[in-house]
């Protein structure tokens, strides 16, 4: 059974410079703090194709994934994949608005397998958090945007 959590935020900056923010790798555990490393398979590469090796922690747990970029549309869109301890789907959107402000949406459609399901309830912490670690790497990339101090 999929759960998907998708959250919006305005930022003062456009598109382009807040795809580039979400897919500039070095950015990524400012925005996603539970993360420890975004590590490219072939130098900084970025593109569809390319694979990610993530490594992190959830409850303590380490986390070691794979995240291979499945859309790839800048500065409109990047979706990837993800598999290992954890198997998901994320994906950035980037909205350009009237005003000049980008919407960011950022969605995550995970699975948990259906033993822990039961074991966790339909509401367990699980979900709790990964909506707030949505809404965290959102607000995490408006301050980084607003204060200039993206890489």
């Amino acid at each position: 059974m999929s759960i998907r959590v998708s959250k919006s935020i305005k930022v003062k900056a456009t598109p382009e410079q807040a795809f580039a923010a979400v897919t500039d790798w070095h950015n990524a555990t400012r925005l996603q703090t539970n993360f420890s490393s975004f590590r490219p398979m072939d130098a900084d590469a970025l593109g569809l194709g390319v694979v990610v090796a993530i490594k992190g922690r959830f409850h303590g747990l380490p986390l070691m994934v794979r995240m291979k970029i499945t859309e790839f549309d800048p500065p409109r869109r990047m979706v990837g994949q993800i598999s290992g301890t954890l198997r998901s789907i994320n994906g950035w959107l980037f909205e350009p608005l009237e005003d000049g402000r980008t919407k960011v949406t950022f969605i995550n459609e995970y699975d948990v397998p259906p033993p822990l399901r039961i074991l966790l309830g339909q509401n367990s912490f699980i979900d709790r958090d990964v909506t707030q670690m949505t809404e965290d790497a959102l607000r995490r990339l408006k301050a980084l945007l607003e204060a200039g101090k993206v890489l």
